[in-house]
């Protein structure tokens, strides 16, 4: 039973910061993505990960208290 508790209290910390790390993870694909079409225009792949963020709703400016 008490490794049940641990799972839970680990799954209740996930599930509280799952928003911040979803938005840091999109704002690193943001900053990959400008540098591939800095470096190599022509490349798909920045399309394709901006489509991705945008599809889900991910491209959005983030403001968060320092």
């Amino acid at each position: 039973m008490e490794h049940l508790r641990i799972d839970n209290a680990q799954l209740q910390y996930a599930l509280e910061h799952s928003e911040t790390i979803v938005d840091d993870l999109a704002q690193l694909v943001m900053r990959l993505v400008h540098q591939l079409r800095k470096a190599e225009p022509d490349n798909e792949l920045s399309d394709k990960a901006l489509d991705y963020l945008k599809r889900n709703g991910l491209t959005g400016l983030i403001l968060r208290d320092a």
